[in-house]
């Protein structure tokens, strides 16, 4: 794999992870992975054929809805952060201060 601008891959992304170490290691910094979603490689940039184009992207598609592990090009992970102690405690005590004002 070279790290080119047009390359197989994009000269900003430095890191390889499967499936299930990037939701191992999404989890284990407090992240929550709602949904993660194969994608198909570029198939426009090598065939020219809107037809040819649009059945490998179909089937493409469809082989990573099944297995994203396996068929996924490229993944794409929607996490949410998962509240901190930290921010936990800042919060109550904000909320906590808030209300004594208002008594």
């Amino acid at each position: 794999f070279s790290y080119t601008k047009k390359g197989i891959i994009s000269h900003d992304h430095f890191r390889f992870f499967t499936l299930r170490s990037l939701k191992k290691m999404l989890s284990q910094n407090g992240f929550s992975v709602e949904k993660a979603t194969g994608v198909p490689p570029q198939y426009g940039n090598i065939f020219k054929n809107r037809a040819v184009v649009s059945f490998f992207l179909k089937t493409h598609y469809f082989l990573c809805k099944l297995r994203p592990s396996l068929f996924a090009y490229q993944l794409i992970v929607i996490a949410r952060a998962n509240p901190t102690l930290d921010y936990l405690l800042t919060n109550a005590t904000e909320v906590s201060a808030q209300k004594q004002v208002n008594i």
